[in-house]
């Protein structure tokens, strides 16, 4: 299934480094701390599990503040 991590209930921007959030990259749980992910690119994941529509909507316009 393709998805956008920025979606998934097990992406965060808070987990992951600053300097790599500032980018638009975050963490997911299933993979190790040093690895990240763009919140917005399209990505086949089988862990995916879709968060609150809130959420993501905050997620969203953080990112587009940043430029995203």
């Amino acid at each position: 299934m393709t998805v956008q991590c920025v979606t998934c209930s097990a992406f965060s921007l808070q987990r992951a480094k600053p300097d790599m959030v500032a980018n638009g990259f975050g963490h997911c749980e299933h993979h190790e701390r040093f690895m990240a992910h763009k919140a917005l690119a399209e990505r086949d994941c089988e862990h995916h599990k879709p968060e609150a529509a809130d959420v993501v909507q905050k997620r969203r316009a953080w990112l587009k503040g940043r430029g995203e």
